[in-house]
């Protein structure tokens, strides 16, 4: 709980911004970066415009997996329980909803599971409850997701960090 409230400032600023603009953001397949002043963002669009991304504070270095949708949550609570589908398999994983300015983002609790889901490349599919009692599933392709976070971790270090790291919730 801490590291997401750590980065949420930042993930403030990435829900109000437009997406990253040719100029600042790099692309990776469906992936982009965008390497701004107080957060490094690496995430994949889909059509529907989901977003599902990873982001850390440039302030802190603290990073957390995301996803975002049109969709609202209620925060705090017991969190939101998904089911992740990818093509290494399934898994449960819970996430934690937030309110970022006038939008909504569930962060994945369990920072080492995404993120090897998120490695694997190839369609990932995630499904969880709606508070009216419906299911939605987003889907993302995740090809570039490692060559995207790699070059991250690249520019963020040459732009005056110490490189985006790992915590744990």
């Amino acid at each position: 709980m801490k590291k997401a409230v750590a980065v949420l400032s930042a993930l403030a600023c990435v829900a109000t911004a437009p997406l990253a603009s040719a100029q600042n953001a790099l692309r990776y397949g469906d992936w982009r970066v965008d390497i701004a002043q107080r957060y490094v963002d690496v995430f994949a669009a889909n059509r529907s415009g989901s977003k599902i991304g990873w982001l850390c504070s440039r302030d802190t270095e603290k990073c957390v997996y995301y996803l975002m949708t049109d969709n609202t949550c209620e925060p705090g609570g017991n969190g939101v329980p998904a089911l992740v589908n990818s093509k290494k398999g399934a898994a449960s994983i819970n996430m934690e909803c937030m309110t970022v300015g006038n939008s909504y983002a569930l962060v994945f609790k369990d920072y080492r599971l995404i993120e090897e889901i998120l490695d694997g490349g190839g369609q990932v599919g995630v499904a969880y409850p709606l508070v009216s009692g419906s299911f939605q599933v987003s889907r993302f392709n995740t090809d570039q997701f490692v060559s995207a976070k790699e070059s991250a971790g690249r520019v963020h270090r040459t732009t005056g960090g110490s490189g985006p790291r790992d915590a744990r919730l």
